[in-house]
């Protein structure tokens, strides 16, 4: 959380290591994610390198993300959230905090046909059986690594 923009913390990100995460928006706050698990430290180097321009949440054992993938993603738009997700209007790396059906998310589109999901953790669960409702047959869902 800060006043820092996207471009200031990615560089930010690449200072403390972690060049290969990814900065998300989120009204006045930015999501991080990476692949891999951050140790303690890493964070603490991370929030060293942000004193005064921001502050570090460790979100890693509250949020999970779901990637959702296949010929009818896009569908999410008419089954679950109110975000034109029209490529025009929501390109490829465009993030926003919207509701998917009744829970708050994060929606990150990946690429053309693949959108991932930050949802709280307690949520997850009933996320991912709506998300198999919505394109069953289509739709290739999966657990992603945490926040």
């Amino acid at each position: 959380m800060g006043a820092i923009d996207g471009d200031n913390l990615a560089n930010m990100l690449s200072v403390a290591g972690l060049a290969t995460s990814a900065v998300r928006p989120a009204g006045q706050q930015w999501y991080v994610t990476v692949e891999e698990s951050l140790p303690p430290p890493r964070i603490a180097l991370l929030a060293d390198h942000l004193r005064g321009k921001g502050f570090v949440c460790d979100q890693n054992h509250g949020r999970l993300r779901i990637a959702v993938s296949g010929p009818c993603a896009a569908d999410l738009r008419s089954q679950g959230t109110a975000v034109d997700l029209d490529l025009a209007a929501f390109p490829i790396g465009q993030s926003a905090v919207t509701l998917f059906r009744h829970v708050s998310v994060q929606l990150t589109r990946m690429e053309v046909k693949r959108f991932e999901l930050t949802v709280l953790r307690s949520f997850a669960e009933g996320v991912y059986r709506e998300l198999s409702l919505v394109c069953a047959h289509k739709l290739h869902v999966k657990e992603s690594r945490e926040v």
